[in-house]
Parts: C-alpha cells; sequence; structure tokens
C-alpha cells in the first residue's frame, strides 16, 4: 500500500472517531436531561421515606395575576403509626399571595406555602386518605408548578418540633356522682372533666393526679391511664391525644378508696401545640 493511501485511511478513521464520540457526547447528554427531570419530579411529588402519595387537580386562569387553584388535594398515608398532627410545605413564588383556602389552615411565609391539619383532619390511621382540601394562590409567574417541598407526618413517637407546653386556659374539675363499700374499702365513681380554653388545638395534653394512699383503679373510660405508685397519669384514649381548642373531655373513674371522705388532688395538667 503506498503512503498516499495509508494516509487517506487514517483520515477516514479519524473522521469516524469523532463521529462516534460526538453521537455518544449528544446521548449522553440527553439521557442526563432525562435522569435530571425525571429526578425532579419525583422530588416533588413523593416523599423520601415513601410513606405518602399525592395527587391533586389544578385549575388556572388570569385576572391581573395568575391564579391558580390546587382542588382537590389527596394524600394518601402510607407509614404504620397513627398520626395526631401533619403540615405540608409548598415552594411558591416570592410575589404570591393566598387567595383561598378550606378545610385545613395555611400561610404564606418566605416564599414557602405552610399548610396544617384542621380539626376534623388531624387524626390519619395507617392507610387513610386525606381528601377534601385545597388551596388558590395569585402570583405574576405564568405556569407554576405544584412544587411539594416536604410533607410531616407526625405520631407519639416523632412529636412536632414547633410545638410548645401549654397549661394556661386548660382546667379540671371532679365531680362525685355516687359509691359503694367494698370490703373494706369504698368505691367511689368520679366525674373528670378537663377543659381546652388556650385558643390552641393541642396534639397532645395530660392531666397527673396525685394517688391517694392504698387506692386502686377498678375502671376508667373516656381515656387511657398509667397507675403508678405516687401518681394517675391521664391523657388521650387509645393513644389519640388531640384536645381541640373551646372542647372538653368527659372521663368517668371508678377508685377503691380507705373512706369516702378522700378527694382527688390534680399534680400536673398540660398540654402541647403550636403558639402562631
Amino acid at each position: 500500500m503506498t503512503r498516499k493511501k495509508k494516509k487517506k485511511n487514517i483520515k477516514i478513521v479519524f473522521i469516524i472517531f469523532v463521529i462516534l464520540l460526538l453521537t455518544m457526547s449528544i446521548g449522553y447528554s440527553a439521557l442526563y436531561e432525562k435522569l435530571s427531570l425525571t429526578g425532579t419530579a419525583k422530588l416533588n411529588n413523593e416523599s423520601k421515606d415513601n410513606n405518602y402519595d399525592i395527587e391533586y387537580k389544578v385549575t388556572s386562569w388570569q385576572s391581573g395575576k395568575y391564579e391558580y387553584q390546587f382542588n382537590p388535594v389527596t394524600i394518601t398515608y402510607k407509614a404504620t403509626e397513627d398520626v395526631n398532627t401533619w403540615k405540608i410545605v409548598i415552594d411558591v413564588p416570592d410575589d404570591s399571595t393566598l387567595s383561598a383556602c378550606w378545610n385545613v389552615k395555611c400561610k404564606i411565609e418566605d416564599g414557602k406555602l405552610i399548610i396544617r391539619n384542621d380539626n376534623n383532619n388531624a387524626i390519619i390511621k395507617p392507610g387513610g386518605i386525606l381528601t377534601n382540601f385545597g388551596f388558590q394562590i395569585a402570583t405574576s409567574m405564568e405556569n407554576y408548578e405544584f412544587n411539594v417541598e416536604e410533607v410531616n407526618f407526625y405520631t407519639p413517637t416523632n412529636p412536632n418540633p414547633d410545638e410548645q407546653i401549654i397549661t394556661d386556659g386548660l382546667s379540671v374539675n371532679y365531680s362525685k356522682s355516687g359509691g359503694w363499700v367494698s370490703g373494706n374499702k369504698f368505691v367511689s365513681q368520679i366525674n373528670i372533666n378537663v377543659n381546652n380554653n388556650t385558643g390552641i388545638d393541642l396534639s397532645y395534653w395530660e392531666l397527673v393526679i396525685k394517688r391517694p394512699a392504698n387506692s386502686k383503679i377498678q375502671t376508667l373510660w373516656g381515656a387511657s391511664y398509667v397507675e403508678k405508685e405516687d401518681t394517675i397519669i391521664i391523657t388521650g384514649e387509645n393513644g389519640i391525644a388531640n384536645f381541640f381548642n373551646g372542647s372538653s373531655k368527659s372521663i368517668g373513674l371508678q377508685i377503691e378508696l380507705e373512706t369516702q371522705n378522700v378527694e382527688l388532688e390534680t399534680s400536673t395538667l398540660f398540654g402541647k401545640g403550636i403558639i402562631e
């Protein structure tokens, strides 16, 4: 083979090699872009620990600003522990204003729409579905997309970090409703009423009563309790300890006492809630 032909062949091989490199580069770029887009969509719509699914319907129109109505928003809870409160954080444009919000509590703060449960949908059982709530925002941004930043479900083992201990506005009263002698003890039936006038919906409450000497609970209804050496700790029934503002807890107690003259005495009464 002549030197001239060799040079020509080398040139052809080089051109083919360059074309292959360009093809691979373009293909890789397209693949990278596709993966990035998929990842973004997944991040916006699914929890990192995969404990919920979210769906929504959006309607938009323009009247000065662009109005976006997300209704309904539906969340399916997939974890295994009862939820007592929850919060959703949605990234919205900086100039957004809240036009409407229903069946939830909403506020916009620092470019985030914060949605919290209402009284009627705070408690979620495993496999439960949150629906029939929504919101509407106004913004100058055209083609805004629903961008969920985080969804938080709060449970007894995962309490809400924003909650504070609250005592003011909580009260309790005791009233006897009869009793009977049982051996050398008197069994007293007592009605306990706990009232929440704090102005705040509580996710947890606890009443601690000083345990009378040589006493023993026969039965208690309307709440759950733990009987200790010196105290009786009463809280929400079956682990559900929500206590909404303006409501009361009615508890019935039958307890063995040394005499019928023994009175119950409160040690502490407190709740946990968010002070806005």
